[in-house]
């Protein structure tokens, strides 16, 4: 008799009262099984952490885990905690403002376990708000193309446009957990590292199938970098990214290049401010 393999998801929040539920609730509601959900409470101040323990309470395969004094370290730590304690086969990622559709996790887990030659699996998604007047066009970066495929990271153009949406990933526990990586970003683009230091192990496969409900708020992080000052944020976030790519990346041919892009930042950052 096959057995599926277990799937470890992990979400990183942050007083996310507002949306947690349905987030968690659209994990539960998957059509692939196993699964067990690693919570990681950023140190809320919310009702974040009671909505997790009113479901756990219904459900033995969710697990929330807090940093030590209940600190807020930041995204980036809070997944590296949940990485540490998954179980999987597979480990996939959602934040805690969006939504998956129910065969989300089914089709990916088919695609990984059919052709080991691919360690990663990404999608399409489908933006929205509650805020009638929000604009989703600067979510381009996550369209890869408009079919289907199986890749290879073409780096140069990576640098510069992230093509992956966190939330619609799912990739091989024995990869990730095998790559060099302990930094912690002040921002955001610590997962677009993390695509760039696994692209070199094997191959992506972009779904051109909408698997999840992208939330696009105020106070979500994409929000966050896009609506700051003069994008100040988005240019500090870029640097981090290039100098932790020169850190771990282990890849000479690309250090001319990243180099460049770093010293564009710099100078954009010098003319603005």
């Amino acid at each position: 008799m096959h057995t599926n393999p277990l799937v470890s998801v992990i979400i990183p929040c942050y007083n996310s009262e507002l949306f947690i539920k349905d987030t968690i609730e659209s994990v539960l509601n998957q059509s692939y099984s196993p699964v067990e959900l690693i919570i990681v409470d950023d140190g809320s101040v919310d009702k974040t952490k009671q909505i997790i323990e009113e479901c756990i309470a219904e459900n033995k395969n969710i697990f929330l885990y807090c940093h030590e004094d209940n600190k807020n370290l930041g995204v980036s730590k809070s997944r590296q905690l949940g990485v540490k304690k998954a179980t999987g086969k597979y480990i996939a990622f959602l934040d805690a403002d969006d939504v998956w559709l129910p065969n989300k996790l089914s089709g990916q887990i088919d695609i990984l376990e059919k052709d080991s030659t691919i360690i990663l699996c990404h999608s399409s998604v489908t933006p929205f708000s509650d805020d009638s007047e929000a604009k989703t066009s600067e979510l381009h970066d996550f369209i890869y193309q408009n079919k289907s495929c199986k890749y290879h990271i073409k780096y140069l153009s990576f640098l510069v446009h992230n093509h992956i949406c966190n939330s619609t990933v799912v990739l091989r526990a024995d990869v990730l957990k095998g790559i060099t990586f302990s930094g912690s970003f002040l921002f955001q683009f610590e997962d677009w590292l993390l695509w760039l230091l696994i692209g070199k192990k094997g191959y992506f496969y972009y779904q051109n199938d909408p698997l999840i409900r992208y939330r696009y708020h105020e106070s979500s992080s994409t929000m966050g970098i896009l609506k700051s000052p003069n994008q100040l944020k988005h240019n500090y976030s870029r640097i981090e990214l290039y100098i932790s790519f020169l850190k771990f990346s282990r890849q000479p041919l690309y250090v001319p290049y990243v180099l460049f892009l770093l010293a564009k930042e710099i100078l954009r950052i010098y003319r603005k401010y």
